[in-house]
């Protein structure tokens, strides 16, 4: 449901700016729509992107999300986080 993922995403830049992982400049009900819409449109992507699958599309479009509202703390955050995923904590994420 929208509204549901609308509303976690939401709670999380709320969190993430106290945390000092986000920047606060920015309105979230904007951003938060935004990702919602990008979400939306991942079939279209796929569609459109024969080389890559549904999971790589919405991890791309993830980190395009974060490293846009990211604080320098929370793009560290998130290569590390990144990198856990990858099983790689020896490579650094561009």
């Amino acid at each position: 449901n929208k509204k549901h993922i609308y509303g976690k995403i939401c709670q999380n830049m709320e969190q993430g700016i106290q945390e000092g992982l986000y920047l606060d400049d920015f309105r979230i009900n904007v951003i938060a729509k935004l990702y919602v819409q990008q979400v939306n449109n991942v079939s279209l992507i796929e569609d459109m992107n024969e080389d890559l699958s549904f999971d790589e599309i919405l991890r791309n479009i993830f980190v395009y999300h974060i490293r846009g509202i990211a604080s320098p703390k929370g793009v560290e955050y998130l290569k590390y986080k990144l990198n856990l995923l990858d099983n790689k904590s020896n490579e650094p994420v561009k």
